[in-house]
C-alpha cells in the first residue's frame, strides 16, 4: 500500500465528533486517517475504522506515541495500548517526536527547520 496523498486528521477531535468526521470521511473516498495517543481519540477512531464498510487493509492509519511514552518502560505497553484502542493489530505507521532533554542545548535557541524535520523518527 502507498500512502494517501490526502488524509483525514483528528487532531483536537472528541467523542462523537471523532467518529463522525472518521466515518463522513471514510466514506467520501478518505482512504488515510492521522490520530495520536495525546489527542484521547485512539477508541474514536478505531470504532469509526472498524464499523466503516472500508476494509482495514484499504486504510492508511497512523497514530502518534505521546512524549511520556518514550520511555523504556512505557513504549511497548503504550504501543499495545493504542493499538486496542485502535481496534487493529497493526498501524501502517506509528510516529514519535520524543522531546529533547535540554542538555547541552543553548536556552532560547531556535532549531532550524532542517533540525525539526529530522528529529521526527518511526518506530
Amino acid at each position: 500500500m502507498s500512502i494517501p496523498s490526502i488524509g483525514a486528521g483528528t487532531f483536537r477531535l472528541q467523542g462523537q465528533a471523532a467518529f463522525d468526521s472518521v466515518s463522513n470521511a471514510l466514506e467520501a473516498g478518505y482512504r488515510a486517517v492521522d490520530t495520536a495517543q495525546i489527542y484521547q481519540n485512539e477508541a474514536e477512531v478505531g470504532r469509526a475504522v472498524a464499523e466503516s464498510r472500508v476494509a482495514r487493509g484499504e486504510v492508511f492509519l497512523t497514530t502518534k506515541v505521546w512524549n511520556d511514552n518514550f520511555a523504556a518502560d512505557r513504549l511497548i505497553a503504550s504501543l499495545e495500548e493504542s493499538l486496542e484502542k485502535l481496534r487493529t493489530d497493526y498501524v501502517d505507521l506509528k510516529r514519535g517526536k520524543p522531546r529533547p532533554s535540554g542538555r547541552g542545548q543553548e536556552r532560547g535557541r531556535r532549531r532550524r527547520p532542517t533540525e525539526r524535520a529530522y528529529s521526527w523518527c518511526c518506530i
